[in-house]
């Protein structure tokens, strides 16, 4: 068993916000998906009379990296001290629950199950538009075309934990990502000019040029 104390003594990328109380993880190099609402404020789905506009991307993170090790220690650490008495039966409530926790197992598009997670985190609009930068940490805007879905990130996020019976959940809010390198898009399909045929002239073609 992990000794979640231990590792969180090692983990140089993680502090704690005493601020907010929330523990601030920095995941490298990590997969970002639906990156477009980085920079565009949109209310969730499904969104209720009260709900506000937030940013918001995700994160594909392989369970058998670094990554994905601290940021389990982080969320347990996080739950034992905002649960207190019995925090590993709440905590395990919540995760049941996807609606309430910000990790998924991830199925590719074909329905497969595969070795990720995906991290969906947030951020409010009235705090800001999350920090996007290239590799020299120069702020870039949508219209550059840095990110999309399948570019390596390194992704500042932080994780929280509310114990609210009915809005309680293990959370995540959105920080900043840098770009880190090119990777293989998810998504639409590439285009691909042999699917289609060449078509030759006839008759009927006559006057539609």
């Amino acid at each position: 068993m992990t000794n979640v104390t231990g590792l969180l003594r090692q983990m140089t990328s993680t502090t704690l916000n005493e601020r907010t109380k929330k523990m601030k993880l920095i995941l490298k190099n990590v997969q970002i998906i639906y990156p477009p609402n980085l920079f565009r404020a949109t209310l969730p789905p499904q969104a209720s009379a009260d709900s506000l506009p937030r940013y918001s991307c995700a994160f594909l993170i392989d369970k058998n990296t670094d990554a994905y090790k601290e940021l389990m220690a982080v969320v347990d650490a996080e739950c034992k001290e905002k649960l207190g008495e019995k925090w590993q039966v709440k905590a395990k409530a919540f995760k049941s629950n996807p609606q309430k926790y910000c990790v998924s197992d991830y199925v590719d598009s074909e329905g497969n199950e595969t070795d990720f997670v995906m991290l969906k985190a947030y951020r409010k609009e009235a705090d800001g538009r999350p920090i996007a930068v290239k590799r020299d940490r120069t702020q870039v805007d949508e219209s550059e075309a840095v990110f999309y879905s399948g570019c390596f990130v390194n992704a500042s996020v932080t994780i929280y934990v509310m114990s609210d019976t009915m809005k309680g959940g293990i959370r995540c809010g959105l920080t900043g990502v840098q770009f880190v390198k090119d990777g293989e898009r998810h998504g639409a399909s590439a285009p691909n000019i042999n699917d289609f045929e060449e078509i030759e002239p006839d008759d009927s073609d006559d006057g539609l040029e």
